[in-house]
């Protein structure tokens, strides 16, 4: 390559809906992107599978298209990032062979009742790993794939893993990905034998654990420099290591807080590694999700056929509230509660529906996602609200391009949220971490513009939420407030 050759770091995302890309230059600009659809299996008794080939052939291709892209404008690539959806789990051939499973969805609950009989164990698993014991980590999952594939010559690892495997030949997991198992040790930093043993996983079978940016080998001649969890990957690419909170609205809606060297512990929620690295070890971070944010959005456009993309959901939902028309309260936990719950056996609830004005339905479902995130916010950054009032959450993720739901989440929580444009924020991330120059992100924390609290209007309405999710979690509803999804379908 020219020395006149323009210099950049390639990222990839590889998330739950698709897998995205994004080449990006010394100056943070981003240079190329480009993405690739995932199909989902979603099936009976809470089945949720992807295809492994599919996802490792969109990386392949996302990679080979960056590739010809800089090769035709003169541009060098010195790093490639890659940041994975968590929890999601797969059996494939040897070191770099053929998957011999689907991959296992984060959103797959078939293992559920093996969860639930393991509820004596929460506090252990609590203390040990950081996070609440729940379904869609990746314990089960691997203890489960391990059993049908015994043979040593067969792999069961995260996705992080397999495709690593696939691009590098190398059977290794990082910190990160490891953190979301249920089998990380938050204080020893590695597996650890008696989450092992709880959760019937042969601990001699899982990969090394390495940091999240380090050299790792090389892909096409581009060496594979960083590999980190697709929120982490996201929350660095808007705060640059800051401990500042990140909301993250995607598949899933995390909102992140960095603690820095210390993993900070609290009963529901989820304390994990943020990155680590050779230079400056693990960061930690807390974070609460709800899980409900690309079912919702889903739920809409393919089951219910209110709107055909999501792009339609600002100007539905203004309709609906111009109508003058009361907005139904919905309380719709769709994949789960999410935190600090963790229930999967919840009911879909809806209230003050005619059943017939369709814009007041999406409304109701949009502020149901909001109150589920102004939820999060309130429980995380209660104490923060209070030492420093002006405190700003910084937004990414598909999802957040609305307006409508930015508005509400702003108005009931209280707090100013700061958009950024980008829909690229974890490929971004990766492509940063992988770099090792992480003073260039800022070009993605304050392009969107500032959304603060305006409207009383919408807390009345999340206190009429609150007030049914109470009575949801003690079983104080009636058959004819439950939402039968299946009998509303298109």
């Amino acid at each position: 390559m020219s020395t006149t050759a323009k210099r950049a770091n390639l990222g990839i995302d590889q998330g739950s809906s698709s897998t995205k890309m994004v080449l990006v230059g010394e100056a943070g600009e981003t240079l190329c992107s480009s993405s690739r659809d995932i199909s989902t299996k979603v099936q009976d008794q809470g089945r949720v599978e992807q295809d492994a080939q599919e996802i490792f052939s969109s990386v392949a291709d996302l990679i080979d298209e960056a590739m010809r892209f800089a090769a035709s404008r003169v541009i060098e690539i010195r790093t490639l990032g890659i940041s994975c959806q968590r929890s999601a789990v797969v059996a494939w051939e040897g070191v770099n062979g053929k998957a011999l499973s689907p991959l296992l969805s984060w959103r797959d609950t078939r293992l559920a009742q093996k969860v639930a009989g393991l509820s004596s164990h929460r506090r252990l698993v609590a203390e040990r790993s950081g996070l609440p014991l729940n379904v869609h980590y990746a314990a089960l999952k691997i203890a489960l794939l391990q059993k049908e594939f015994p043979k040593e010559s067969e792999s069961v690892g995260t996705l992080d893993t397999f495709l690593l495997s696939r691009l590098l030949g190398k059977l290794i997991t990082e910190d990160t990905h490891a953190a979301r198992s249920m089998l990380y040790n938050l204080n020893s930093a590695g597996w650890d034998d008696e989450l092992c043993d709880l959760f019937e996983v042969q601990r001699r079978r899982l990969p090394p654990i390495v940091r999240s940016v380090s050299a790792r080998g090389s892909y096409r001649n581009l060496p594979v420099c960083a590999v980190v969890g697709d929120q982490q990957a996201a929350c660095f690419a808007l705060n640059g290591g800051a401990q500042q909170p990140i909301l993250n609205i995607g598949t899933v809606a995390s909102l992140m807080i960095p603690t820095g060297k210390t993993a900070r512990l609290r009963d529901g929620y989820i304390s994990s590694v943020f990155y680590s690295s050779e230079k400056q070890g693990r960061e930690y971070q807390i974070e609460a999700t709800a899980n409900s944010a690309g079912a919702t959005i889903d739920l809409l456009v393919h089951h219910l056929k209110l709107i055909r993309t999501e792009s339609e959901l600002d100007g539905v939902c203004r309709r609906a509230l111009d109508s003058g028309r009361k907005i139904p309260t919905a309380y719709f936990p769709l994949c789960g509660t999410g935190s600090p719950e963790w229930r999967t056996d919840l009911p879909n609830v809806l209230l003050h529906w005619d059943g017939k004005d369709h814009d007041l339905l999406v409304c109701a479902l949009i502020e149901s996602l909001g109150a589920f995130i102004a939820q999060a916010i309130n429980a995380l950054l209660a104490d923060q609200a209070q030492q420093s009032p002006n405190t700003e959450i910084l937004v990414a993720g598909g999802i957040s391009q609305s307006d409508y739901l930015l508005q509400y989440i702003a108005d009931v929580s209280g707090f100013a949220l700061v958009r950024s444009e980008s829909q690229e924020a974890g490929a971004y991330g990766a492509a940063l971490l992988a770099s090792g120059e992480w003073g260039n992100s800022s070009g993605l924390r304050r392009q969107g513009g500032k959304i603060a609290p305006q409207s009383p209007d919408a807390k009345h309405r999340f206190q009429s939420w609150c007030a049914l999710s109470k009575d949801v979690h003690q079983g104080k509803i009636s058959k004819d407030m439950i939402f039968d999804i299946g009998k509303r379908q298109a």
